[in-house]
């Protein structure tokens, strides 16, 4: 004659299943959000440039001598790097003070290290936008107060 099963022996495996089940939900749930939302904190620039390198997710505020930049490794698309790059602050530049705020998808080869705004044609967003306005109204700016020296130079 077969044994039959006490009701106790049966909820504990039920229970211990149930445990089971838990510790491998545990574990995916934590690999996802390794894996596409997780980004590295880095400190110092040697540190993102590493990450930059090797298109690894990872953030810097990087404070320069006239702006402080926010940058993010979004990871590979398309055989190049995802960089999303903010301006956080102007520093002492009037006609800049419309770039805060704005922000730019740059798309860099991979395996460079690189500053994203160095490849500005490569870059999408009002960022680059306001970039190259800036520049336009310089460079007019500069014809204008040297419109006379340029008149003096003639063509080959």
């Amino acid at each position: 004659m077969k044994k039959i099963k006490k009701r106790g022996e049966i909820k504990k495996r039920k229970r211990g299943s149930l445990i089971i089940l838990l510790v491998i939900i545990i574990f995916l749930l934590l690999g996802i959000y390794l894996n596409f939302f997780y980004v590295k904190k880095c400190k110092d620039g040697a540190c993102f440039e590493n990450a930059l390198a090797k298109c690894k997710k990872a953030s810097l505020v990087s404070k320069q001598e006239n702006a402080i930049w926010f940058y993010i490794i979004k990871g590979t698309k398309h055989e190049e790097c995802v960089v999303y790059v903010k301006n956080l602050e102007m520093l002492g530049i009037e006609e800049a003070a419309e770039l805060q705020g704005k922000d730019m998808l740059c798309y860099l080869p991979l395996g460079a290290v690189l500053a994203p705004e160095e490849q500005i044609a490569d870059c999408h967003g009002l960022l680059k936008e306001g970039l190259q306005d800036l520049i336009i109204k310089k460079l007019h700016l500069y014809i204008i107060q040297n419109i006379g020296k340029i008149k003096e130079v003639k063509p080959l």
